[in-house]
């Protein structure tokens, strides 16, 4: 769909417009009676009477329907999910699908997202075989929310919960 708004600016109508485009993802899981979910393909948008410029190109999705390989602003970013598909464990940036397969070795992205407990060493093999990329990776408590969180300096930050999964202590190793 294509959303055009107008706007008031010292007495100058300025007009904005998002272009959206949705593709039907049928491969999402192994269950035969899964249907196909909209994802979006990309978007555009421009102010003025300019022709809409690329934003974003969602290259591909794993089998749960989370984005893996973005293309926003000419950057190449690459998502992994995990916990079947529940929380986002990486975000590697300057790279693409086919760059961290071959860092995982492994044939999909999808391969990661169906692990009920990513490697916890995830981060240190990324940043080891993509060494012009910058990585930061996540892990979960499932149920109570995120544990730790590396930046792509190695930084660790390390979140603790109560008996009532209430966030409780953060700190740095």
């Amino acid at each position: 769909p294509v959303i055009t708004k107008t706007y008031k600016a010292d007495s100058t109508e300025v007009i904005y417009r998002n272009e959206t485009k949705y593709k039907l993802m049928d491969n999402m899981t192994e269950n035969p009676n899964t249907r196909p979910m909209p994802v979006i393909e990309f978007m555009k948008d421009t102010y003025g009477n300019k022709e809409p410029e690329l934003r974003a190109e969602y290259m591909s999705y794993d089998c749960y329907g989370n984005p893996v390989w973005i293309i926003s602003d000419n950057r190449s970013n690459v998502y992994l999910w995990g916990y079947s598909g529940k929380y986002l464990i990486a975000v590697i940036e300057n790279v693409s699908e086919l760059d961290v397969m071959s860092a995982l070795n492994i044939e999909s992205l999808s391969d990661v997202s169906v692990m009920e407990t990513p490697d916890s060493n995830l981060y240190g093999m990324l940043s080891a075989a993509l060494p012009n990329s910058l990585v930061t990776s996540y892990t979960y408590l499932p149920g109570a929310g995120m544990s730790s969180q590396t930046s792509p300096d190695g930084q660790t930050i390390y979140y603790e919960y109560d008996d009532k999964g209430r966030l409780s202590y953060i700190y740095r190793k």
